[in-house]
């Protein structure tokens, strides 16, 4: 197999975006998004024979060398990609960035080198979708559980209602609910805002997507962010004010978001990735609760052939220096400024 390596998405060839664009993750809005706001370096590596690809983000900064299956996406999108192939691939982009290690956050349930190796992944994660297309009336609905329904009838009793935008003033008003909820409940710094604002231009004021926002009494309580790509919505972001949780917004937000889904006849909702760990068992239920279906998440790592002899950055420094940003509690606008600059290194 002859793997081309392409360096850069403005140059890659026009039968990938024909042909191999179908994942939210891979499209050319998308990549946009993560040049603009990280200037990252998007390099394709294809199989010329067959124009089976994968897609890396070059990392090269004091802390680390990698190449990374895209950043700032839930996974990558090899449907029609075989093990084999992508390991070839690999092995490829292995002989040309040899002091990089490399990081393949996969959909494969396994990967096998060969008929006799299976690699282990070093983590794993999960991603939930919700069927639309060619379903019965009502049938997911039927597929959501009791204690959702008893939610959304919460949050209607309450007198929570949803309504859908795209203006730059709710994607502001989304900003300050996810960047307090980052900080305040998971005390870590937010994606600068500049990476919403990136969105809004290439998605939304282009009609690929939408905000769906649950208010209370004139004030935003809850918000999500959803994209689309090819008849597919994907539910990328989220917030919550956490003082009105037991109105259960979040329920009423996603039973109207699939009403829509189901009116649009899109092909799925895609809910995101979930942790695979305890922490996560909450989210990973209440995505299933709302009809969603379990598939895997694998990160599979390949050291660097030739590791680099320069002594690098501890990484732990950037970690507590972020510490010391979450406990100051400086203005949003400070935090995002700040954010911007450091997020390339969280990759």
């Amino acid at each position: 197999m002859s793997t081309k390596i392409f360096y850069d998405y403005p140059d890659f060839p026009s039968s990938f975006w024909a042909k191999n664009a179908d994942l939210l993750f891979h499209s050319k809005n998308w990549i946009e998004v993560l040049n603009r706001t990280y200037s990252l370096q998007i390099i394709m590596a294809q199989d010329e024979g067959s124009e089976e690809f994968l897609l890396f983000g070059l990392v090269d900064n004091p802390f680390e060398k990698k190449l990374i299956s895209l950043p700032f996406s839930d996974y990558s999108g090899e449907d029609n990609l075989s093990n084999s192939s992508a390991f070839e691939i690999i092995e490829a982009l292995q002989k040309k960035f040899p002091a990089f290690n490399i990081v393949f956050k996969s959909r494969f349930y396994s990967f096998n080198l060969s008929a006799s190796e299976e690699k282990k992944p070093t983590r794993s994660a999960f991603y939930h979708r919700i069927l639309i297309k060619d379903l019965k009336p009502n049938q997911i609905k039927n597929n959501q559980s009791s204690s959702f329904h008893r939610g959304v009838r919460k949050a209607l009793k309450e007198e929570v209602s949803v309504q859908k935008t795209c203006a730059k003033e709710d994607i502001e008003e989304f900003y300050d609910l996810y960047a307090n909820l980052r900080l305040e409940k998971f005390g870590i710094i937010p994606q600068p805002f500049c990476f919403f604002k990136n969105i809004w231009e290439l998605f939304l004021l282009e009609e690929k997507g939408f905000l769906l926002k649950a208010v209370y009494k004139n004030k935003t309580i809850a918000s999500i962010f959803i994209l689309e790509h090819k008849n597919k919505w994907y539910y990328k972001f989220g917030a919550s004010a956490k003082d009105h949780l037991k109105k259960r917004p979040n329920n009423l937000l996603f039973y109207k978001l699939v009403e829509l889904a189901e009116e649009e006849q899109v092909e799925f909702i895609d809910l995101g990735m979930s942790g695979s760990g305890k922490n996560y068992e909450g989210l990973r239920r209440f995505k299933e609760e709302m009809g969603g279906h379990l598939f895997p998440i694998n990160v599979y790592e390949f050291d660097a052939l030739q590791p680099d002899e320069i002594e690098k950055e501890d990484k732990k420094v950037l970690e507590k220096f972020t510490s010391l940003i979450v406990s100051e509690k400086p203005p949003l606008k400070k935090v995002s400024e700040l954010s911007e600059f450091l997020y390339p290194f969280f990759v």
